[in-house]
């Protein structure tokens, strides 16, 4: 626990895998011990000492793995047309009139290898993409992002104004490839941890008005060349999303003015608290989990 605890944050990822083992020891303890005597499981007291241990553990790495945040994480989500990037622009530009640092990025992409993988996910000519493969480069380019990027930022202080982040996985792969929210929920672990947004604005659009903003501005990308069912599987996957996680998901009609839907984000974040800079010292965000 000691260990855990002094060790600097490069070493996260290998804190949580010797917490891990550390569990799998304890518990795997019990099996030696059937086999054996039973002495550990057969007194109450030390059984009790183990799982004392076990939640110690968990606190441990939780605590250095996503405690030391101080900055605000904020996401934007929607469908193709919905608005998003230029709503994510005027929240960055309001929130540095106020004073408050501000970092605009986006998925997938955000740094330099994230950007190379985009460049194959977004390919009109990769056609041929199995959906799981779409899944886990998703999920690398996450991975590269968050840990080059956003950790970085959040942990100086700085407001991250991410668009898109994993509610797109499960919206586009998860629902609209018919994955399921389980498997790509999974497939994303490992790449986002316990890092996980303060708040998302989630931009609703119908699938008619996106696809007419869409065709106005001609295919750009792979998605672009998706049918109408994929597009409405998605928006629906986007409106689950947020069935599913109400305390972090704000929905804001998205056929409104730009203008009133920047009011409408601003506005969600006011209620929530996030207009005021960085996150005060010693608390912490909370994160959603797949049970």
């Amino acid at each position: 626990i000691i260990f855990i605890y002094s060790s600097p944050p490069e070493k996260y990822e290998l804190l949580k895998t010797r917490g891990i083992s550390m569990k799998l020891g304890i518990l795997a303890s019990r099996d030696a011990a059937d086999q054996a005597s039973g002495v550990i499981w057969k007194r109450p007291h030390i059984a009790a000492a183990s799982f004392i241990l076990l939640i110690i553990i968990d606190f441990a790495i939780i605590t250095e793995t996503g405690g030391n945040m101080k900055g605000t994480f904020i996401t934007i989500e929607g469908p193709d047309g919905a608005g998003k990037s230029t709503a994510a622009a005027h929240i960055r530009d309001s929130l540095e009139a106020r004073g408050i640092d501000c970092l605009l990025t986006r998925e997938p992409g955000g740094s330099v290898i994230a950007e190379q993988i985009r460049s194959i996910l977004l390919d009109p000519g990769n056609t041929a993409m199995d959906p799981v493969t779409e899944a886990i480069l998703y999920a690398a380019a996450r991975r590269q992002h968050l840990v080059e990027v956003v950790r970085p930022a959040l942990e100086s202080g700085r407001t991250v104004i991410c668009d898109r982040f994993v509610d797109s996985s499960l919206a586009y792969q998860g629902i609209g490839r018919n994955l399921g929210f389980d498997l790509v929920w999974q497939i994303n672990e490992p790449a986002i941890q316990d890092t996980m947004p303060d708040v998302t604005i989630l931009v609703d659009i119908g699938e008619e008005e996106a696809r007419r903003r869409v065709k106005a501005r001609g295919v750009t990308d792979r998605f672009d060349l998706e049918d109408r069912m994929f597009r409405e599987r998605v928006h629906q996957g986007f409106l689950e999303t947020a069935r599913r996680f109400p305390d972090r998901i704000a929905v804001i009609d998205g056929e409104q003015s730009e203008k009133q839907v920047a009011a409408d984000s601003l506005r969600v974040l006011e209620q929530r608290g996030l207009l005021h800079g960085p996150r005060p010292e010693g608390t912490q965000r909370t994160t959603d989990r797949q049970d």
